[in-house]
């Protein structure tokens, strides 16, 4: 079973540590599994979700820069 994940990026003024690792989300964003503690913190502003055009993910499937 894969596990889906979603690349999150911290509110400005806000420090989200990933309980996985204990280190603060960068700034430039991370990739975490969806799970139900990233979405609540979505939910409480503490996070974005960081979503890709599908431009840039097709690009990215064949390769071009």
């Amino acid at each position: 079973m894969s596990v889906k994940t979603m690349r999150v990026m911290p509110v400005e003024g806000r420090v989200t540590i990933d309980p996985q690792t204990g280190d603060a989300i960068p700034a430039a964003g991370q990739l975490v599994p969806r799970n139900a503690y990233w979405c609540r913190r979505i939910a409480a502003g503490d996070v974005t979700e960081v979503v890709e055009s599908a431009v840039a993910k097709s690009t990215k499937q064949r390769g071009d820069k």
